[in-house]
């Protein structure tokens, strides 16, 4: 349950997460997630160009990866042969290593009485009541803000200039009241930081409010408040992301860029990624769809086709990872290409290099023969500025509008340095059990 103050507007998930990281004050997003039904990853991969096009480093630090195994991709594909990772996670930290964005871990003995196990061993330990109980306390939440907030604060000292984002159970984020106890959560250690809640919802439009009142399950779950919770899903997210492209060409880059980044995880973590993978195809694909308003029905059978046979080799090699090459790129994009000029010709030919190509050669030429009356416009031009600089002189300052903080950064508390220093490039290996669905 959740409560809020109603203060509600009409922006996304895409802009809110876009004006928090291009915000020079801000050290960090923290965002909190429901472990059984998160969509976080979907969100992040949705919205990678966000963060690949930041004008900062963005290091992403994920509660559910342990410090301790800091491994490359090559581990983790075969930690993924022995269970202990899935697909959707894998396929998140792949991609996010793959466009340059550093990837960490936070869990730590202080937040997790699992950590370092694996196996029949991690299970037998969740299995006993003491580690339940210990789970649902407060004395995990708050080990847990403390080391968590201890990777943050150690990212942002050692790259200055750079934006954390965090994604960790929504008890983490803010402040919290639980059985009497109170902790100020992450934001109250990290200076210059602002926390997001991103909730499933069922609509096909995001529902972003500021000042929203938090409970976590359970009769005793403990209670705190959001500057900022967005009701989105996968669906939502990747149409926001189509729908930010001004042409269609760039709506197909962007249709291209995330397939592509799917199989290729796919191509190193297949190992029982095949129905996440399967979903991840429809759910984009779709997306797309509703973007262009091409009809719901319409099928992609040219990229199906391609999909399944990628499916059967990964299969046929449980031993050896799939071969990805830039012939598959091609072969991706052709695929795309044959089922979008049969669902729509006109668009298709919106997706014709040789027509841009021609286009521009046209607009070339017509400034050539506008080059004779430049000088005379250019006269004009530089009237028509004169003037205009003067009315803007006389007038009032316009009204700025954007997505601003909901209130003052929360001031830092002492900030605990005794966490050694996770030097992680690529990704790591073990996570925390709960999260399901095909992200």
């Amino acid at each position: 349950m959740q409560a809020h103050d109603d203060k509600k507007n009409d922006q996304s998930f895409r802009e809110l997460l876009k004006a928090k990281i291009s915000d020079p004050n801000l050290n960090a997003v923290l965002i909190g997630e429901n472990h059984g039904l998160s969509f976080t990853p979907s969100a992040i991969l949705a919205n990678i160009d966000i963060l690949e096009n930041a004008g900062r480093k963005v290091i992403y630090v994920a509660e559910e990866l342990e410090q301790h195994a800091s491994q490359s991709i090559q581990a983790m594909h075969a930690a993924q042969v022995a269970q202990d990772i899935k697909f959707y996670d894998a396929n998140l930290y792949n991609t996010l290593s793959n466009h340059g964005i550093t990837v960490l871990g936070g869990e730590s003995k202080e937040s997790s009485p699992l950590y370092g196990l694996s196996g029949h061993e991690r299970a037998n330990v969740g299995r006993k009541p003491e580690t339940q109980k210990m789970m649902s306390g407060m004395q995990r939440i708050i080990g847990g803000n403390v080391a968590f907030a201890d990777v943050v604060n150690q990212a942002i000292k050692d790259n200055p200039g750079a934006i954390v984002v965090f994604v960790g159970g929504a008890t983490h984020p803010v402040a919290l009241e639980k059985n009497g106890i109170t902790d100020e959560g992450m934001a109250g250690r990290i200076p210059n930081s602002v926390a997001i809640n991103l909730v499933k919802t069922t609509e096909n439009f995001d529902n972003v409010m500021q000042n929203v009142g938090y409970k976590e399950s359970g009769a005793d779950g403990g209670v705190g408040k959001y500057p900022y919770q967005v009701g989105s899903s996968k669906e939502n997210c990747y149409k926001q992301a189509f729908d930010s492209q001004p042409t269609p060409k760039e709506k197909f880059d962007r249709l291209s860029a995330m397939t592509n980044d799917l199989v290729q995880s796919y191509s190193q973590f297949y190992k029982s990624g095949t129905a996440a993978f399967k979903e991840n195809c429809r759910i984009i694909t779709g997306a797309f769809k509703a973007s262009n308003h091409l009809p719901a029905d319409a099928k992609f059978d040219s990229f199906d086709k391609l999909m399944g046979k990628i499916l059967e080799s990964g299969g046929a090699e449980p031993n050896k990872n799939i071969k990805f090459n830039s012939s598959i790129k091609k072969d991706i994009d052709n695929a795309l290409k044959a089922d979008i000029k049969k669902m729509n010709p006109d668009l298709y030919k919106a997706l014709d290099d040789k027509q841009e190509k021609r286009v521009s050669s046209t607009a070339a030429l017509m400034g050539k023969i506008g080059g004779k009356t430049s000088s005379f416009l250019d006269k004009a031009k530089n009237a028509i500025s004169s003037r205009r600089k003067d009315s803007i002189a006389a007038a009032p300052d316009p009204v700025k509008h954007d997505i601003g903080p909901a209130a003052d950064p929360v001031k830092p508390a002492a900030v605990s340095t005794e966490t050694k220093k996770v030097e992680i490039e690529s990704t790591a290996v073990s996570v925390r059990p709960g999260r399901s669905g095909s992200n």
